[in-house]
């Protein structure tokens, strides 16, 4: 069976419109404390198509987990930002996106902090997709790197990027982004 296409129900489960089927879904089988899968289910008699999506529920969750996200939200909020709220008890992306903090900081940083959160979501997601498709192992520096090549990319129309270097992103990012050391 496409475990991607059976995969894809999961997600749709997690961040999809609302609609009945979901509801359907959510009241027979009930749903896991993050909202995103069902609870397990148990029954042992008819066939349930969802029974089967939920086989490959670990698979698709393995990549997917808001630790991923937590872990580079961290490493880049090093020496840039302090998050009003701990990093540890952000349990979804809407959170995130309601906690993300403002910095003052140089013409460049700013464009480059506001743009880093949807960085960040793309490479979680991009990251999320190689655990398990490709079977890749997952790299904290790895998917830095990844976002600042992101927003170093997406920033190159923009004339506050001149005379600026990548390596500058790379290695001095704290620096960079707020425009103090």
């Amino acid at each position: 069976m496409n475990q991607a296409l059976l995969g894809s129900w999961i997600w749709k489960l997690g961040c999809g419109e609302e609609t009945l089927w979901k509801e359907v879904i959510r009241s027979k089988y009930g749903t896991d404390a993050r909202g995103w899968s069902t609870n397990p289910v148990t029954q042992t008699y008819k066939c349930s198509v969802w029974k089967g999506i939920m086989q490959v529920k670990e698979d698709f969750m393995r990549g997917i987990t808001i630790d991923v996200g937590r872990e580079i939200w961290g490493a880049l909020m090093n020496g840039v930002a302090r998050p009003s709220t701990r990093v540890d008890d952000v349990n979804t992306i809407q959170v995130w996106f309601q906690e993300w903090p403002q910095i003052n900081a140089s013409t460049l940083g700013n464009q480059l902090w506001k743009m880093t959160l949807y960085a960040v979501c793309w490479i979680v997601w991009k990251t999320r997709n190689s655990i398990i498709f490709e079977e890749k192992n997952h790299s904290v520096e790895r998917a830095c790197v990844a976002v600042k090549s992101l927003l170093w990319y997406w920033c190159i129309d923009k004339p506050e990027r001149r005379g600026k270097r990548f390596s500058e992103l790379l290695y001095s990012w704290g620096r960079t982004v707020t425009g103090v050391g």
